[in-house]
């Protein structure tokens, strides 16, 4: 948490299926949470376009809780239990990336009343 950490996908295989990828190589890597926590996660892999799924356990795609693409991709997920926690990178192509996950206080939803139009 707080620390960038690089990686890269050129000596990846594809063994993670995600809900927002296809069958493209993947790398994973664990989040341990302390505390109840909202999560902001960037994936930055310069001009290259992935896929990264934060899940409860690597191997199953029902225990996601977001799943994002881009190039970057950057995703807030609310409100996130402690645990820890595995976080996949996907991408079509070998590139180089670098993971940045920080933690904030967790936010509350706020129920919105009057404002059905």
């Amino acid at each position: 948490i707080g620390t960038p950490v690089t990686g890269t996908l050129a000596d990846k295989e594809d063994d993670v299926e995600t809900s927002c990828g296809f069958r493209y190589r993947d790398a994973v890597y664990s989040l341990t949470l302390a505390s109840r926590s909202d999560v902001t996660i960037s994936v930055d892999a310069g001009s290259t376009f992935v896929n990264a799924p934060l899940r409860r356990t690597c191997d199953s795609s029902v225990e996601e809780l977001r799943c994002s693409s881009g190039a970057p991709v950057r995703m807030r997920v609310r409100d996130v239990a402690p645990g820890t926690y595995a976080l996949v990178v996907e991408s079509s192509r070998p590139a180089g990336f670098t993971v940045t996950a920080t933690t904030s206080p967790p936010s509350t939803p706020v129920a919105v009343t009057g404002n059905d139009n």
